[in-house]
């Protein structure tokens, strides 16, 4: 903790020698403060435990801690999300969130944060498989956090975000429609929320949002919502 504030200040000296620091600065050092917790607190989560579905108590424990950061830097739920998302996305690219620390002895065991990976280290397709494996481990933190339609769709909107900030989320690949079709099937959002967001992109004519919407296998989960939907209204009015 106290190596990633020295860090965060140091960058922020190294960018601006001699000059007070605007507010706009200080609360963009915050922002990235906020999120290196959050994206730590996640991965240490994973590290001791890789490849397991998260338990009611390690979710409860690691909920706690995102939730003392929120209050501790004064953000939402949403914020904290885009943190989880960048810890679980960067965690299967066989990244990790901070540099290493000097060794620390626990017993007689020798324990030391495992080396600092600032690229990706694994392939596209091994990224994918591992991001959809993690989110399927992470459902209960994804589900606590994620806890209105007004979150959910601001968790929707930043993983269409991650198009331009993660190479395995670019819209050439099929890695957004796969991420979306999870968080459906284990009930992070809802499909009123991925409707939702298809008819507010459709009108934005943002250019990313209308490419993946071109996607066949984007366009092929869409419809099965809408299919569903219309399922479900028919059940209703048969009732």
């Amino acid at each position: 903790f106290l190596s990633e504030v020295v860090q965060t200040v140091q960058r922020g000296i190294e960018a601006g020698e001699g000059e007070k620091w605007s507010k706009e600065k200080e609360e963009e050092d915050d922002d990235a403060h906020f999120l290196s917790e959050v994206v730590q607190t996640v991965q240490r989560g994973i590290e001791a435990g890789e490849g397991e579905k998260w338990s009611k108590d390690k979710v409860e424990n690691t909920t706690l801690e995102i939730n003392g950061l929120k209050f501790a830097f004064n953000k939402t739920f949403s914020d904290c999300l885009y943190g989880v998302v960048d810890a679980v996305v960067e965690y299967a690219e066989g990244r990790h969130a901070a540099p290493p620390t000097p060794a620390s002895t626990s017993g007689s065991h020798t324990k030391a944060t495992p080396p600092f990976q600032p690229q990706p280290t694994r392939s596209i397709k091994e990224t994918r498989t591992q991001t959809l494996k993690l989110i399927e481990n992470l459902q209960g933190v994804f589900q606590k956090l994620a806890n209105s339609a007004d979150i959910q769709l601001d968790l929707v909107q930043y993983i269409v975000s991650c198009a331009t900030k993660y190479l395995v989320f670019s819209i050439g690949e099929n890695t957004i429609p796969m991420v979306m079709k999870k968080l459906y099937d284990i009930d992070i959002i809802t499909d009123e929320v991925i409707l939702d967001w298809e008819q507010k992109a459709t009108s934005r004519n943002d250019p990313i949002e209308q490419e993946l919407l071109k996607k066949p296998l984007f366009q092929a989960f869409l419809e099965a919502l809408k299919e569903d939907d219309e399922e479900e209204e028919e059940e209703e009015d048969e009732d």
